[in-house]
């Protein structure tokens, strides 16, 4: 009952734990230290906890787990403050829905990460992540897919990526091309 003296032993556990690859025994060693967290102590150092859970629990296949915690990482963290953090948390989210075979809300969550990574002024990272999101509705939504697209173009040129944007206007090309528009494709 010493959750003072607990607490510290078990966010070490769980580091350790994840260090060596133990991912199922970290996420457990992070499940228990943030059951005994004060509440409304050291918010950070709590939501660097979660982020270590949901990172350990997604490396050893509990992706429910994984998916919750970063959903709560996500609305725990200030979009405006914090882009690029926000944005890395989305894309992992995305990646979690990917795994869990829903791919729509995949799609709509790459986008937002995609609109963070531009806002932290990553346009590479956003130009990936909009090319992910068409890539997960291309059957579904034609018009998604080609604004995905040509946003995606639009990230890719800013950053001065040239692989990226080949990639984007050889899929642009590649939609076109099925849509029966190959003179244009």
């Amino acid at each position: 009952g010493e959750r003072g003296r607990a607490l510290p032993l078990l966010v070490d556990a769980a580091r350790r734990f994840c260090e060596v690859h133990a991912y199922r025994d970290a996420a457990a060693a992070g499940r228990a230290a943030l059951e005994v967290w004060p509440e409304g102590e050291d918010e950070p150092g709590r939501l660097e906890v979660l982020h270590e859970l949901g990172r350990c629990a997604q490396l050893c296949g509990e992706l429910r787990e994984a998916g919750r915690v970063w959903e709560e990482i996500a609305a725990g963290l200030n979009g405006a403050a914090e882009p690029q953090r926000l944005a890395d948390v989305k894309r992992r989210l995305a990646t979690v829905y990917e795994l869990e075979g829903a791919a729509p809300r995949a799609a709509a969550v790459r986008l937002e990460a995609a609109d963070a990574f531009e806002a932290a002024g990553l346009h590479a990272e956003a130009a990936a992540e909009r090319l992910l999101a068409a890539d997960a509705v291309w059957d579904d939504d034609p018009v998604a897919t080609e604004r995905a697209l040509d946003a995606a173009l639009a990230a890719a040129r800013r950053s001065g990526r040239a692989d990226l944007e080949s990639r984007c206007l050889s899929a642009q090309g590649f939609r076109l091309g099925r849509a029966g528009r190959r003179d244009e494709g």
